[in-house]
Order: structure tokens, then C-alpha cells, then sequence
């Protein structure tokens, strides 16, 4: 048994893009699975995102917190220009009003915490997705309520104040069991039981996908084409995120350039949906359930492209 444990989270570690639209798979088709799952949701969310700042040199962090003024950029590309591009997009798209809203919404959140963990998989630039993901979430307090009132018109009930305090929050607990970690185990056996790590990473955000696709198998039963409709409408969003993202960003090395076009598609979608649940109708909440399957497919669909696009 002790050694069955650490092969099989090897073996997760190594068939990560496989393992995450079983997450899907199983979330959809055993509702109970899904709902189990979803009172696992802030851990399964946390433990990524710890395990990949603990996996990588913090000093590349650094490095990149001393380029400021590309850090900031990134930033606002993802939570001003990437709702201004999806608002612009929609504009000349037949979609209903409550996916718009969504839509625009989910093109304004910060990215997934989990972000960190598939750059990582994938073997992208794992630092710049940690910087840009904290700078981002620590920034979406105060403009998500500026792009949610300009865009849409509509008031956030949840103070910004409260929603900074959650995020900071967050991150600062990302941080300090990182640091934990790091000094327990030291650089040498972090490398060591480096794939072991990923695949308690992989086993965690599986979880995190069974558990929002709480009632998503009734939706697909209930109302197949609503939902059919709604997945194709997160295809696009994410699917044109990242190309722009990697059009813009081209000029980066390809592992940076590649991984900020990741990130920047895979928008924290169980952010907005809490955010939201008490003020938007289920037509426009379902879009924050059903967006993650494009989110977590598109990785195993890409991850070939990925791999040729790194060996130009």
C-alpha cells in the first residue's frame, strides 16, 4: 500500500489532462459525487495553488514582480481589456441577455486558482501564472464592480471591501502553507516527490470540477439544448480570449506567451457565480456551471498544440 499510493498519484501527475474531463464525466453523470464534492470546493481550490508555489523557485516570482510595468498590463488585460473584447464580441453575436451578462462577467473575473497547477502540467511558465494570478485577484475588488456597472449596469451587493478581505485572504493562506512546505521538506525532496505533489495537484482540482458541476446533470436532462447552447457560448469565450491573449502577448518567450493565454481563458467562474447567486437569474448562474467544461477539455484537446508550439 505504501508504495501503491505514490504510483498512482505519479500516474495522475502524468495523465493530467486526461484525468480532468473525467472530473466532468463524472460530476455530470453521478449528481451525488457532485454534490459531496461540492462542499470540498475552497480546498480543492487551495490545494493547487499552494502545491505550484511551493514547486517552483520563488526567486522567479521575484523577477517578475521587478517588471511591474508588464505585470500591471497583464492585469488589466485580463480584467478590463478581456470583458471589453467578449462585451465587443457579443455585440454582433445572437445571445440572450442573461448569458451576455455571464459571459461578460466570467471575461472580467480573475483567473482560476487551479491555473498555476495546469501551466505546470502543461510545462508552461508556472511563475508568470502565480504572479499574474495574485496581482489579479488582489485588483479584481476594485474593478470588477467598475466593468460589472459600466458593461452591464448592474451594483455588486458584495462590498469591495469584503470581496478584497476573502481574496487576500486567500492568497495569503496560498502563501504561508507554501512556505511551510517549503521549509519542511527543502528544495531537494520537493524535487524529489515533485510528481507525487502534482498529483495530490490533480486528484484536487478534480475534485474541485465534480464539485461545481453540482446540477449540471439534471440541466443537461431538463433542458438539453439551453445547456448544449450554453457550452458552445463558453467555447467561444475562452477559445477567443486565448487567441487574442496569445496574438498580444506574442512577443514573450513562447512558454510565457503560451501560459498568459491559458490563464487568461480560464476565468474564475465559481468567483462570479458566489458573487452573483443572490442577484442573477438561473439562466445566467448555469453559464458559471457549464463554462467550466470548455475550460477543463480544452487543456487535453491543446495539449499537443502546446508541445509544437514550444518545440518552434
Amino acid at each position: 500500500m505504501r508504495m501503491l499510493i505514490p504510483s498512482l498519484l505519479r500516474y495522475c501527475s502524468q495523465h493530467a489532462s486526461k484525468a480532468l474531463p473525467l472530473g466532468l464525466a463524472i460530476g455530470i453523470v453521478l449528481p451525488p459525487a457532485a454534490q459531496v464534492a461540492s462542499h470540498l470546493l475552497p480546498l480543492s481550490l487551495l490545494i493547487p495553488l499552494v502545491i505550484a508555489i511551493s514547486r517552483i523557485e520563488w526567486q522567479q516570482q521575484l523577477d517578475y514582480l521587478k517588471r511591474w510595468p508588464l505585470m500591471i498590463a497583464i492585469a488589466l488585460w485580463i480584467l478590463v481589456a478581456c470583458p471589453l473584447l467578449i462585451w465587443s464580441l457579443l455585440k454582433i453575436l445572437p445571445v440572450n441577455e442573461p448569458l451576455t451578462l455571464a459571459a461578460i462577467m466570467a471575461a472580467a473575473a480573475p483567473p482560476v486558482t487551479a491555473c498555476a497547477a495546469i501551466a505546470l502540467f502543461l510545462k508552461l511558465d508556472v511563475a508568470i501564472v502565480v504572479v499574474a494570478t495574485v496581482l489579479s485577484m488582489l485588483t479584481a475588488p476594485f474593478l470588477l464592480p467598475i466593468m460589472a456597472h459600466q458593461l452591464l449596469a448592474i451594483e455588486l451587493n458584495i462590498p469591495v471591501y469584503t470581496l478584497g478581505l476573502r481574496l487576500g485572504g486567500f492568497i495569503f493562506t496560498a502563501f504561508m502553507l507554501a512556505l511551510i512546505i517549503k521549509q519542511w521538506l527543502g528544495k531537494d525532496r520537493i524535487n524529489t516527490y515533485s510528481s507525487t505533489m502534482d498529483g495530490i495537484a490533480v486528484i484536487a482540482i478534480v475534485c474541485f470540477i465534480i464539485g461545481i458541476m453540482k446540477g449540471v446533470g439534471y440541466l443537461l436532462l431538463d433542458r438539453p439544448l439551453y445547456a448544449i447552447t450554453t457550452t458552445l457560448l463558453a467555447f467561444v469565450v475562452i477559445v477567443v480570449i486565448q487567441a487574442v491573449t496569445l496574438l498580444v502577448f506574442w512577443q514573450l518567450p513562447r512558454k510565457t506567451s503560451l501560459a498568459l493565454a491559458m490563464m487568461c481563458g480560464n476565468c474564475n467562474l465559481g468567483l462570479m457565480y458566489l458573487i452573483l447567486a443572490d442577484q442573477a437569474e438561473i439562466n445566467t448562474l448555469v453559464f458559471f456551471a457549464l463554462g467550466q467544461i470548455p475550460m477543463y477539455t480544452l487543456p487535453a484537446l491543446q495539449a499537443r498544440w502546446y508541445k509544437r508550439l514550444l518545440a518552434v
